[in-house]
């Protein structure tokens, strides 16, 4: 068995590690395959793969795109030319998307008489993407929740009195961007986008049609049955299976950084891409 993670957070988006924090714990947990996937921002990748190659780890330039989709969909990109990527036109419209969202969401909570300014969140957060978990923290420290979990659940979700939409991709778009830059799309924690798996085989078989490469089934938060259930789809598709904890950090009282695999997971030399 090998112990990887294919889908991570840093500050770069909403997790709570620096990069080199976030490379010294895998090699702490004798992590031997890591990918950063920050929320839409590639702006990590360069220092994570240098603190990598330090920590003699395999590292892999990611990102985690959110698709347009009644539930939660989000496509997780891997081995692109991030460079490339980084100057994408789409990228500065979702940055900008996110931002309208958090003053949004923070004139939301003013007006419901809680003491907060969006101009508060940038300072506290002292990140280059700032985003609901960041809010969260701060609903936390000020006292109106007793958690992140809390303060999402009544603040921040659908039906809390702080939420607010913001603009995201068509999925077709999220798999095309990806491999038009070199790399390959797999669905992210496809239990989050439905449970019924008659409506999740015909939402990844379009995606397939779309150029959707992979499909994520190992997890800390899967059993069994889950895993064998993805195993069994993603043969029946023709896609290949991968394995991240979507670790974030303390955000959501995180510790389970590292996922063990079969080791003929993945084609490692076309996956890795040299890196």
């Amino acid at each position: 068995m090998l112990r990887i993670d294919l889908h991570t957070h840093s500050v770069f988006s909403d997790g709570t590690l620096t990069i080199d924090e976030l490379v010294s714990l895998a090699k702490i947990r004798r992590i031997s395959v890591l990918s950063l996937t920050d929320h839409d921002s590639v702006s990590g990748i360069e220092s994570f793969l240098k603190q990598c190659n330090k920590h003699k780890i395999r590292g892999v330039a990611g990102i985690e795109l959110s698709a347009e989709y009644p539930g939660v969909l989000h496509i997780l990109g891997y081995r692109f030319d991030y460079d490339k990527l980084s100057g994408c036109s789409l990228f500065n419209k979702i940055r900008d998307s996110r931002e309208e969202r958090n003053a949004v969401i923070c004139n939301k909570l003013k007006n419901a008489g809680i003491d907060i300014s969006i101009n508060e969140i940038y300072e506290e957060s002292k990140q280059d993407i700032v985003a609901r978990p960041h809010i969260a923290r701060f609903l936390v420290k000020k006292g109106y929740a007793s958690n992140i979990n809390e303060a999402f659940t009544k603040y921040l979700k659908a039906g809390g009195i702080g939420y607010a939409s913001r603009f995201r991709v068509d999925p077709e778009k999220c798999v095309s961007i990806i491999r038009e830059n070199g790399g390959l799309p797999v669905l992210a924690h496809p239990w989050q986008t439905s449970q019924d798996m008659f409506e999740l085989r015909k939402l990844v078989s379009k995606l397939k049609d779309f150029g959707l490469w992979g499909i994520e089934c190992y997890s800390n938060s899967n059993n069994s049955a889950r895993v064998y259930d993805i195993i069994k789809l993603a043969g029946e598709i023709g896609l290949y299976v991968t394995g991240g904890s979507d670790y974030h950090g303390d955000i959501f009282n995180d510790d389970n950084l590292g996922v063990l695999v079969p080791d003929d997971i993945l084609p490692w030399a076309r996956f890795c891409g040299g890196l």
